[in-house]
């Protein structure tokens, strides 16, 4: 590493099962990519996992990339095709990568020891080289691939572009060798991914860096099916893209009566099926409605996006007009100082969070109450807002102040003194900050 690092950290290695190189580079970022050779193990039920919203949306970046790359080469100015062997690379469409659980917590543990540990290498400080890892969570592959990648600045990160930036870094892969990085993104046989990113503080050369280290596994799991998957979002900035936030957890997708799964914390869903069949999607909530989608899946992955407004009662003024219970608890007021939200899910656990406002009105400071919930309370994780650990920040549907609906943001930061900020934001975009 440079002994003087300003506001970024400069290096770049590269490791496959053969040789070792590494090289020092004038960039914003370091990657890494390691190619996996077969190893036979134990081959587990396919399960989605549940992604952060910034993982999520890691994946939606990579797979817009693969399903229109001459697209993405345009958006960021980049021959695609620079750089690389003869054949690495085309302009067709690739399937979908889903998230599969186990490679989700394999990535997201290694990228947590890299901080923890502060190294940058695919074998950790235990030896533990990426075969092992695979090794340790039974997953069988026929192929498989790593890339990771490191930001560090010596100012702040605002996390959502430093995961932009991440995924930039490894689509253009600047000044490394054969452009293995891009190559991994846009290798069609994959079908499964794990997305690692951890957030902290990275010590080098004296220095201390707001760091983001990420972890990408990409799998061919052997005897692995086609997955539909998909994320169910309200699209709060009309961009057509998913964006951290914007996700919906809690919608039932079934296919038929024994094949069903529930949106993840970030909105996203996968679900393996046998290929060559048709197959009616049906998106349920008890709230928003019912929705069906048909799809036709031979031997890959199909994507499947379902927006919130195109549910019978998507906004939460229409949902304040429903008499029952359930549709109450979707918009909780904030007033005479006070917010309850009747749930909030974290890791995948439901609670309730009581707000007390304490001064003057643009001033004004919060006591903060959490009762953990039952999981099997009418209150779980269907009506549930979603408090993502990464961002710190819980995303709430729908808040009521002044007898208007807003949608708001929760933000709890900071320890042992916690600093807690409330945001009610419009559709035009324009918030009130508490």
């Amino acid at each position: 590493m440079p002994q003087k690092v300003s506001s970024s950290i400069e290096s770049h290695f590269a490791l496959t099962a053969h040789y070792v190189s590494k090289y020092f580079l004038d960039s914003k970022s370091v990657i890494l990519t390691c190619c996996l050779l077969p190893f036979s193990h134990t081959v587990l039920a396919f399960d989605y996992g549940d992604p952060t919203i910034l993982e999520q949306s890691h994946l939606e970046m990579i797979n817009r990339a693969r399903s229109n790359p001459e697209s993405e080469a345009k958006r960021f100015n980049l021959d695609l095709l620079e750089g690389t062997k003869p054949g690495q690379i085309d302009y067709s469409t690739k399937q979908p990568l889903s998230f599969n659980a186990a490679l989700l917590t394999t990535a997201r543990n290694h990228s947590n020891t890299m901080l923890n540990a502060n190294f940058f290498e695919h074998t950790d400080q235990a030896n533990h080289s990426p075969w092992d890892r695979f090794k340790a969570i039974n997953y069988n592959y026929s192929s498989a691939n790593e890339n990771i990648a490191m930001i560090g600045r010596t100012s702040s990160l605002n996390v959502i572009e430093t995961n932009s930036e991440l995924y930039r870094n490894l689509l253009i892969d600047n000044e490394y060798q054969n452009r293995q990085h891009r190559v991994n993104l846009f290798n069609p046989k994959y079908r499964e991914i794990g997305i690692g990113l951890s957030l902290g503080i990275w010590h080098e050369a004296n220095h201390s860096f707001n760091s983001a280290l990420l972890t990408t596994d990409f799998g061919l799991r052997t005897n692995g099916r086609p997955i539909v998957l998909g994320v169910v979002y309200d699209d709060q900035n009309k961009n057509n893209l998913y964006d951290p936030g914007e996700g919906i957890p809690g919608i039932t997708i079934a296919i038929s009566q024994n094949l069903t799964t529930t949106s993840a914390s970030a909105g996203g869903f996968g679900l393996e099926v046998d290929p060559h069949h048709d197959y009616t999607l049906t998106f349920t909530h008890p709230v928003y409605g019912t929705l069906t989608r048909d799809v036709h899946v031979n031997d890959l992955n199909v994507k499947v996006d379902v927006l919130l407004n195109e549910f019978p009662n998507p906004s939460p003024d229409i949902i304040r007009q429903n008499s029952s219970s359930n549709a109450d608890q979707q918009c909780p007021s904030f007033e005479q100082n006070q917010l309850q939200i009747p749930c909030v899910s974290a890791a995948g656990q439901p609670f309730q969070i009581e707000l007390g406002a304490i001064g003057a009105t643009d001033n004004h400071k919060f006591t903060l109450g959490i009762r953990s919930l039952s999981s099997s309370q009418p209150a779980s994780l269907v009506s549930c807002d979603v408090y993502d650990p990464v961002l710190q920040k819980a995303f709430l549907r729908c808040v009521k102040r002044d007898n208007k609906n807003y949608r708001a943001e929760l933000t709890v930061s900071g320890s042992p003194n916690p600093v807690i900020k409330l945001e009610l934001l419009e559709s035009s975009g324009a918030y009130f900050v508490y």
